[in-house]
């Protein structure tokens, strides 16, 4: 019986063609990030990458050296793509003050859902051995949700960036916000960040910046 007539003969398992080798490195980070969040990275090895992904070692070790330049693959591809993004809601025709609270629930509420959440754990749990990339991502994060608040709070709309006043309205409010609610979603305190308390956050803040004099309509 000849190669052509034996339904066993089995073919050789060469180099990904150039159209697959992106689905293969897909394949490599979706493995690593979900044995990262879930074991972390220290547990992690790169054999267990490899056999969750399903692909052989040389085409781990081709791409990444090694399990930290996985690691950092891993963080510039969820700040890439979606799982850090933050969208901007779709804001009331009202006052400053509304336009505050309707924007501060939506990033409050998309920071602390659940990927988002357990990445931000991860990058922190790393931040010893990878402190220039963790703050380089969360230098990019805090600039995103700040140009969103920042946005919400000027009167007009605009192509352009938002005012030094903007920003800074919007820093004062996250200030008040952001860190306490994100404090009490990174320790787990599930009261601490249920919608009532996000609800009582933002209505603190606000009545904070209005004592102050920082809920003036800025154009």
């Amino acid at each position: 019986m000849t190669a052509e007539q034996n339904p066993k003969t089995s073919t050789r398992r060469g180099r990904p063609r150039r159209e697959d080798e992106g689905e293969v490195t897909s394949r490599i980070l979706a493995a690593a990030t979900d044995l990262f969040l879930r074991d972390g990275v220290a547990v992690t090895s790169c054999e267990a990458v490899v056999a969750q992904a399903q692909v052989g070692k040389a085409s781990l070790y081709a791409r990444y050296a090694g399990k930290d330049a996985l690691f950092t693959a891993v963080v510039r591809h969820a700040v890439d793509s979606s799982a850090l993004s933050m969208h901007a809601p779709t804001l009331p025709d009202g006052t400053l003050r509304d336009r505050l609270a309707t924007v501060g629930k939506a990033v409050l509420t998309q920071a602390i859902s659940p990927i988002p959440l357990a990445l931000m754990r991860l990058f922190l749990t790393e931040a010893r051995r990878f402190p220039d990339l963790i703050a380089e991502v969360d230098g990019m994060a805090r600039s995103r949700v700040v140009d969103i608040v920042a946005r919400a709070v000027t009167s007009s709309h605009q192509d352009y960036g938002p005012s030094d006043q903007a920003v800074f309205v919007a820093e004062r409010f996250l200030d008040l916000t952001f860190a306490p609610i994100m404090l009490a979603a990174l320790t787990g305190r599930d009261a601490g960040m249920s919608a009532s308390a996000i609800e009582s956050m933002i209505a603190f803040a606000l009545d904070t910046l209005d004592q102050n004099g920082l809920l003036q309509e800025v154009s």
